[in-house]
């Protein structure tokens, strides 16, 4: 590389075209010795085009910079067009933090030739930026704030056969503290085979007022994959996001919780102009928005449209849950809209139908639903709006309207093995009175438009149930296959 330390380096200007053949930095190294010391500082520099290779252990990584121990501060810098034959495109860090403020990590196009305009690339992991044991923080604010200032972009980036295409912590967490201006910091267009914005693999990654929208994962995660951690995203948005051929069009987490809530001024209603946004995400198998293999979901003040599951359930989120309800619920929805999510599933004679979920599919646990909005949601056989194969479905105050279970049962919700338990909300300050669930114009292809529970008892506390149509089956309204229905008050009509 041009650059290398053994102490602490403190940078201005540029550095541009510079290779590390066989060995790390091919911009900048630098050795460093105490993870809690900040060696290396960029502020109003451009590292351009730099490269770090070769195939032997050891070698290969931080394309532009190299950071044996110590922390990394980078400020007013753009890091672009480099290349890491291992990890790390861009920035490499083996044992420490590293701080973004103001940053252009990336360009405006994928990389080819290490030009200025281009992404960052990394043979494996980290196609922006890579840390090995440590944290990673992308700051919109701080006590430094001057107007000059401008959220920082992780664009373009691509991690070619490995994880974290724009971001990628192996040990730490990932947090993004953006503003609620909309100017929010970005992370767009990165590629990877898992987590194609941003990977972590055991620890948080938290996104607050971030723009995360169209990458790419070829399997898990097309924008966030947190193998063994919780994800938080709070404000902001996700979305035009896909998962190629796995799970977790949005986001996919193997083992921990995913949270995406949003505090309004006002809980009265699902007013969600500032809420946060998860749309128009893609999978190819099971969670076109979200995909959570065990633990739970917690959406509260939230959208979820137009998110789809190509061949597998939960159209917008699809949930393994815990096989206990130790904790009280496995999804809850809280004052949020689920809305558009479309399972299309397959229905070939050598393998099981699928399409479960149009808007929900959960495997294990309970649903609780408050305040919330389930409609236009469309799954391929069961459960156009909520899925729920094993466990109890709770309803308040909530209106589940046109969805549609194409090929099977459940125009609007669906219980395999559970209770389902419809209500009103709890009256709200300035409110005259309660919210009542209204389920209304769901179809089923089969049974069940507007409820279906296949083993398990249904009570109604006057609600209605309106309107829906089960077309090639029985229960217009309602149908239960082994179980009692238990009303009070409310009003089941019009159903056909």
């Amino acid at each position: 590389g041009q650059v290398a330390a053994y102490g602490s380096l403190a940078l201005p200007g540029k550095i541009e075209n510079n290779t590390a053949t066989g060995g790390n930095g091919g911009g900048i190294y630098c050795e460093g010795a105490d993870a809690n010391t900040k060696y290396v500082t960029l502020f109003h520099v451009n590292l351009i085009g730099n490269q770090a290779g070769g195939t032997s252990t050891g070698q290969g990584c931080g394309g532009a910079l190299y950071l044996g121990t110590g922390k990394i501060g980078i400020k007013t810098t753009t890091i672009a067009g480099n290349s890491a034959s291992v990890n790390g495109g861009g920035v490499y860090n083996h044992e420490g933090d590293i701080y973004l403020m103001s940053a252009t990590i990336g360009g405006t196009t994928a990389y080819s030739t290490g030009a200025a305009d281009e992404g960052n690339k990394a043979g494996t992991n980290g196609g922006g930026i890579y840390t090995q044991k440590g944290d990673i923080w992308v700051n919109y604010w701080n006590d430094e704030l001057q107007s000059e200032d401008t959220p920082s972009k992780i664009n373009y980036n691509t991690a070619q056969n490995g994880n974290g295409g724009g971001l990628d912590t192996h040990s730490g967490t990932i947090t993004i503290n953006g503003n609620e201006d909309d100017d929010e910091i970005e992370i767009a267009h990165n590629t990877a085979n898992k987590g194609g914005g941003m990977y972590a693999n055991a620890g948080t990654i938290q996104a607050h007022n971030a723009r995360i929208h169209d990458n790419t994962a070829t399997l898990n995660g097309g924008a966030v994959n947190n193998h063994a951690g919780d994800i938080i995203l709070y404000g902001g948005s996700l979305s035009n996001n896909t998962a190629e051929q796995g799970h977790g069009g949005g986001a996919y987490t193997n083992v921990g919780d995913i949270d995406i809530f949003h505090f309004p001024q006002s809980e009265t209603a699902p007013t969600l102009v500032n809420g946060t946004k998860v749309f128009n995400n893609l999978a190819l198998k099971n969670g076109g928005g979200f995909n959570n293999h065990t633990g739970r979901v917690d959406v509260r003040h939230a959208f979820l449209r137009n998110n789809i599951a190509m061949q597998g359930n939960g159209g917008g989120i699809f949930c393994e849950g815990p096989h206990t309800d130790a904790i009280g619920f496995t999804v809850r929805l809280l004052c949020s809209e689920m809305q558009g999510n479309h399972t299309r599933g397959q229905n070939g004679t050598n393998a099981e139908p699928t399409g479960r979920g149009g808007g929900l599919y959960l495997k294990y646990g309970s649903v609780y639903a408050h305040y919330s909005d389930i409609f236009d949601n469309t799954a391929n056989i069961d459960g156009g709006g909520i899925n729920n194969h094993d466990g109890k479905l709770l309803l308040y105050g909530c209106t589940v309207n046109s969805n549609e279970a194409l090929n099977g049962n459940g125009g609007g919700l669906l219980s395999q093995q559970g209770d389902i338990t419809i209500g009103p909300s709890a009256r709200r300050d300035g409110e005259d009175k309660s919210r009542a669930t209204l389920i209304t114009e769901n179809t089923a292809g089969m049974s069940g438009g507007g409820l279906y529970n296949a083993q398990g008892n249904i009570t109604l506390n006057g609600d209605y149930v309106s309107s829906n149509t089960a077309t090639n089956g029985d229960g217009g309204g309602i149908f239960i296959a082994n179980g009692t229905i238990n009303m009070f008050g409310g009003q089941i009509d019009q159903n056909k």
